[in-house]
């Protein structure tokens, strides 16, 4: 892979709980950890071994990762590291590639990944001042998962342009390498949902034309499409809604047409796989390293 298309994963945050007797000093001022006490007196801490002592580590090493929270931990004070429990693990994908360029293929990407998954919301913010999205966020009781523009987040300062972050809540396991493990297995079934997302944007659009058709009568699709061309993620989804507006003539045709004025780019399964597997492989070889 070139640098632009490079993917490195690693945990990024990782916080714990325990009783705020099972530490010498309380509140010790350290880079790299917050933390408050709860109404249960236990001290939940945020511990961020990448950003330890005000240096922001470069470095995708799972046992890099365990050797730091030690130092981390034994910087806090921490009397008994056995006490101290995991209850959330955020495991984070970085890529080099632009989030704004790409944002139709990594908002259909994220729509997938989270599909099966139930009970939850899903929503995304647009910048203000340029339109663009920042981010794709999916939160329930047991996942927070956020796909978002890393670059604009940090102002610039980040390493890569765009981070894939998979973040575990309420958890039991201890085991980084079972988080993980169970990280791989969420995006390897990511394309599995992929007819499944098509057919529900699908369906939110078609709803979409009904509501503005109403307000509207002499609503033409070329402009619903321009009003909602980020809606529109692959061009199956807007190949079944050009159906069933039931305007004549080939889609092909229409949409050649289209883009003689207009910019209309597509998301592809192909280029899903891709990003999927390197993805994968990434998380693999943290694992391992």
């Amino acid at each position: 892979m070139t640098k632009k298309q490079e993917f490195k994963s690693r945990i990024d945050t990782i916080q714990t709980k325990e009783l705020a007797t099972n530490r010498v000093e309380f509140d010790v001022e350290i880079k790299g950890k917050e933390e408050v006490i709860n109404k249960k007196g236990e001290l939940i801490t945020k511990w961020n071994v990448n950003n330890m002592m005000f240096e922001y580590s470069n470095e995708y090493k799972l046992s890099e990762t365990k050797r730091k929270l030690v130092e981390l931990m034994e910087l806090a004070t921490v009397i008994n590291v056995d006490d101290v429990k995991m209850n959330r693990i955020d495991i984070a994908t970085d890529s080099h590639i632009d989030f704004v360029d790409n944002a139709k293929m990594i908002q259909l990407l994220h729509k997938c990944l989270v599909a099966k998954i139930k009970s939850g919301k899903t929503w995304s913010n647009e910048d203000d001042n340029d339109f663009n999205y920042s981010n794709f966020r999916f939160v329930n009781r047991d996942w927070n998962i956020e796909f978002y523009d890393k670059n604009k987040e940090s102002e610039g300062n980040s390493l890569y342009n765009t981070r894939f972050e998979v973040r575990h809540l309420r958890v039991k396991a201890q085991e980084f390498e079972y988080h993980i493990e169970r990280t791989i297995q969420l995006w390897q079934g990511a394309l599995n949902n992929l007819e499944v997302v098509e057919k529900i944007q699908v369906q939110k659009l078609c709803e979409l034309w009904d509501k503005e058709v109403a307000e509207c009568p002499k609503m033409k699709f070329t402009t619903f499409v321009d009003r909602n061309h980020k809606r529109f993620l692959t061009m199956n989804i807007m190949k079944e809604v050009y159906k069933y507006v039931g305007l004549k003539g080939a889609f092909s045709g229409w949409l050649r047409d289209y883009r003689r004025t207009h910019i209309m780019e597509f998301a592809t399964k192909g280029q899903l796989d891709k990003m999927v597997k390197e993805i994968v492989k990434s998380l693999k070889s943290y694992k391992k390293s």
